[in-house]
């Protein structure tokens, strides 16, 4: 929110700030949520409320810095104000009465706050739960030394132990169900797999399994195949049974389709092929025979035969007719089957992987991220201990205040709830005569975007009721105030949002209870401005070229065009004198950080437009880093041809393409001997003869790397490398400024291997390649470079001028479609989401089927969620545009852009331009 707000507050505000009453507060976004949680802060300690009896709860820990700088830069500014300038100050802000008392107090808040033990508790949940782990780690059942992996230590361990199940699966129930999944799986998917029950571990509880499998088989119409023993059959003995009675039809049918035409003779070599496998392996014929009933899409056929082979035969045609039925029974029953097989496998090889993981994490005295929520849970809501840790928390907790509420997962609202449940008993209610005890929290479902991190935008209205049930059982104040008017944008790009969220079904999954969306507007005279870009079409590869002749000109993408688009419009605002416009009013906001972000960055640098490039960033994708691996592989074995070449080819190398080629192509041996042997002028043909002095300061780095890795830890090989060496200087000259970051990361992360490992250079290259460790460049303010970000990573910013380049790509593809676990809440015997296992598309029964298009709306209803944040950035200018895949003549129905232009019509169109 802007320094404006502080002069003129929202009117709804009064509930907000009520000390005497909890509040849940639904703000649109630019509304001024931290504005408003400052805010209660300073009316609760003004109402004498000690800032040590305080807690408030932030979703990220730069959210937490700014609320505390925002909080105390205003205590400062206060504490040094006249009396009729602050009596103005705190009247207009907060609405409370002022006198001489409240006067003195709003003084020494500013010292008291400083002062408080511990400081001001304003801290993102996990900070919360790690410190309250800390203060009670004998009760949560943890060594009082624990440490807390980062997210690379994780995800080393995570790849060491799902490896090592694949490679060991000695048990013969869990080397079967590693069976079972890696038929299904390739090696990489089922990494993936395994760092997908690890994020979700708490779906995977041992305990639950079978009661799950047995409701699962229920709701999939197993259960009446089972024997007398409850065992279901295999899928050899359900083909058999089904098609015992079909096997004299088919032996008859073959001479009837192969004197027909071409169709029905390539039903006779199916039949056939079924046949000579049935009586050997059932489970090898059925896709044949599958496929006289089904096409590859996996969908009934229209004609099984022509209109002559019935006209002939009008019996055999009535047979195939009547088994089309129960072969569409057996083929549901064979994909339900597999699919219940390998959700069994699933929870087999979850038990084994979690096991394994919790046993190392112990060995280790280490927590990750997840464990601190889970440990806290299991802390306050455990039996004996739990009751001292609550009565020493809740003897210093009188408030609690939740941030971006929306975004709070399930088991982060149970710790919630824990803490504020001694408000509502009979203690909590005695304690309450003086100053009632209140729970408060702001938020706004329209951008719940995190799924991935567990957040449900559903969870925002059902905590709301239960703590509105639980304040009011007490006789307490419970305020539910909604605000409607930004702070930040202009009307007209106001306007746009509510005309493309005015749709019933585009709302859907959006508001909550699809209720219209409104915004107003503070900045009531501000001259906003949308512009909506015709979206770019890709040409098709041109017509009537043979496959090995090349066309004249190579076509253009439309995303390359698009980025030469966006970057040429940014050089006209930025060259417009009047309008005051720098680089750090703009921000691009992608959905995914691919090609586009790499061609709009090189459009704007030939441009000479500052740009400061991803937001995030993979470490190992980085060419300095790269490169540098690649020095470290060749000093750890010189005879690894490919990254010999690939540092030869590096500015640390400095060889050419022409020197490289020369070197390596008329080796007769290994590119290390050829190094050699050049260096020896042991060649004397010219075609060898490589740039010497090059070759020869590429050796001496080798060399020195080589006789120091024994020697000098990682770290110290790195920093001195980089430094005295001049690998530094050297990638920077070819690579920019750009390098620093994930080089100064590489460093931080060789200090952290060391910490925990035996400092091996081997070693640590093996660790660093089995993380993905990613690097998140701080984007809060603009300064002087275009920003170029994801929707999730601008959550919580703004700028002047947004564009948003990538509207065209279909809701569909974006997120979790790859994954192999979908949740089925349907299904579960305990009340939560179930772990199911999810097939491909043509493998799916109707009920692993039902609950993949549950996923997929929810997904939808995301992707709308994320367009209404992004939209919601952009202060004065917003630009929607974007590229059509190869083929295409207009954006995908569920795009962005289709959502866009449905609500921005043309009769609209004109008076979003201020």
């Amino acid at each position: 929110m802007t320094d404006a707000a502080s002069k003129n507050p929202n009117t709804d505000l009064s509930q907000a700030l009520n000390p005497h009453g909890s509040a849940w507060v639904g703000a649109n976004a630019g509304a001024g949520k931290t504005y408003i949680l400052v805010s209660r802060l300073v009316r609760l300690m003004l109402d004498g409320v000690a800032p040590e009896k305080l807690l408030c709860l932030t979703y990220t820990r730069a959210a937490a810095a700014e609320m505390q700088g925002r909080l105390f830069d205003l205590l400062a500014e206060w504490a040094l104000l006249d009396d009729a300038t602050l009596s103005q100050e705190i009247t207009q802000r907060l609405g409370a009465p002022v006198d001489d008392s409240v006067l003195t107090q709003a003084r020494i808040l500013f010292a008291r706050a400083l002062e408080t033990p511990g400081g001001l508790r304003v801290q993102t949940i996990h900070g919360f739960c790690e410190s309250l782990l800390k203060r009670f780690p004998l009760e949560a059942g943890l060594s009082p030394h624990f440490d807390l992996m980062d997210d690379q230590e994780a995800r080393s361990l995570e790849a060491g132990l799902i490896a090592d199940l694949l490679l060991n699966a000695q048990h013969a129930e869990r080397a079967a169900a590693m069976a079972v999944l890696t038929r299904a799986l390739a090696e990489n998917d089922v990494m993936s797999l395994g760092r997908q029950i690890i994020a979700e571990r708490d779906s995977f509880d041992p305990r639950r399994a079978q009661d799950n499998l047995h409701v699962l088989a229920r709701a999939m119409q197993l259960d009446s195949l089972r024997d007398a023993d409850g065992t279901l059959p295999d899928a050899a003995s359900l083909i058999n049974a089904a098609t015992a009675h079909f096997t004299p039809i088919a032996r008859a049918a073959i001479d009837w389709f192969e004197s027909g035409g071409t169709n029905d003779q390539a039903q006779a070599a199916r039949l056939a092929q079924f046949l000579a496998r049935h009586d050997t392996d059932a489970e090898t014929a059925w896709p044949y025979l599958r496929a006289v009933f089904f096409t590859g899409q996996g969908k009934p056929r229209a004609k099984l035969y022509t209109k002559d082979r019935a006209a002939e035969n009008p019996e055999l045609a009535a047979a195939f007719d009547a088994a089309s039925g129960d072969m569409a029974q057996l083929d549901e029953r064979l994909k339900a089957l597999a699919n219940y097989h390998l959700t069994a496998a699933l929870y087999v090889f979850a038990a084994a992987l979690l096991g394994n993981y919790q046993a190392e994490k112990t060995r280790r005295a280490v927590l990750d991220y997840h464990d601190l929520v889970a440990m806290t849970n299991r802390l306050l809501a455990g039996q004996g201990a739990a009751q001292w840790v609550l009565f020493k928390i809740d003897n210093g907790l009188e408030h609690i205040l939740v941030d971006e509420a929306q975004d709070t997962s399930p088991a982060q609202w149970q710790v919630i709830t824990a803490l504020a449940e001694a408000f509502f008993d009979d203690a909590g209610l005695a304690a309450q005569n003086d100053r009632p005890r209140t729970i408060f929290a702001v938020g706004d479902e329209k951008q719940s975007i995190f799924s991935f991190q567990g957040a449900d935008p559903g969870g925002f209205e059902r905590q709301r009721l239960y703590f509105e049930k639980a304040v009011s059982a007490i006789g307490g104040q419970f305020s539910y105030v909604r605000m409607i008017k930004s702070w930040r944008s202009a009307p007209q790009i106001l306007a746009a949002i509510d005309l493309v969220f005015a749709g019933e079904e585009t709302r859907k999954g959006v508001t909550a209870g699809n209720e219209i969306m409104t915004h107003e507007a503070e900045r009531e005279t501000a001259i906003g401005h949308v512009e909506f870009w015709p979206p770019l079409a890709t040409p098709r590869d041109k017509d009537g070229l043979e496959a090995w002749q090349i066309p004249d000109t190579a076509p253009v993408s439309g995303r390359s065009k698009l980025a030469g688009q966006i970057a040429e419009k940014i050089s006209t605002l930025l060259a417009d004198a009047k309008q005051n416009i720098t680089a750090g009013d703009i921000l691009v906001l992608v959905r995914k950080r691919d090609a586009f972000v790499a061609e709009l960055t090189r459009a704007l640098k030939r441009r000479h437009i500052n740009v400061a490039g991803a937001d995030r960033m993979v470490l190992l994708q980085q060419l300095a880093v790269a490169d540098m691996l690649a020095a470290l592989d060749v000093a750890l074995n010189p005879t690894d041809d490919m990254a010999l070449a690939i540092f030869l080819r590096s500015p640390l190398g400095g060889l050419d393409e022409d020197a490289l080629f020369q070197l390596a192509h008329y080796r007769t041996g290994s590119l290390w001997q050829a190094v050699q042997d050049a260096l020896q002028d042991k060649k004397q043909d010219k075609k060898d003869d490589a740039p010497q002095d090059a070759l020869r300061r590429a050796h001496a780095r080798l060399d020195w790397l080589r006789q120091n890795s024994d020697f000098l830890s990682p770290y110290e090989l790195l920093a001195q490398f980089l430094g005295a060496q001049g690998g530094h200087k050297l990638l920077s000259q070819r690579l920019g400024p750009e390098i620093d970051d994930p080089l100064g990361e590489l460093l931080r992360l060789a200090l952290a291997y060391e910490a925990r490992h035996a400092a091996s250079l081997q070693g640590f290259v093996h660790w660093l390649r089995q993380g993905s460790q990613d690097i998140k460049r701080d984007m809060e303010a603009g300064g002087s470079a275009v920003r170029i970000m994801t929707v999730h990573g601008a959550k919580g910013l703004e700028a002047p001028i947004v564009f948003l380049p990538d509207t065209c790509r279909p809701a569909l593809r974006q997120g979790g479609s790859g994954e192999r676990v979908q949740f089925d809440a349907s299904t579960d015997a305990a009340g939560g989401g179930m772990p199911l296992w999810r097939a491909a598309t043509d493998l799916r029964d109707s009920h692993n089927a039902a609950q993949a298009e549950a996923a997929k709306q929810a997904a939808i209803e995301e992707e709308k969620r994320l367009l209404y944040v992004a939209m919601t950035r952009a202060r004065d200018r917003l630009y929607i545009a974007g590229w059509l895949q190869k083929g295409l003549s207009d954006a995908p129905a569920d795009s962005w852009y289709a959502l866009a232009a449905a609500g921005l019509s043309d009769t609209h169109r004109p008076s979003l331009a201020g």
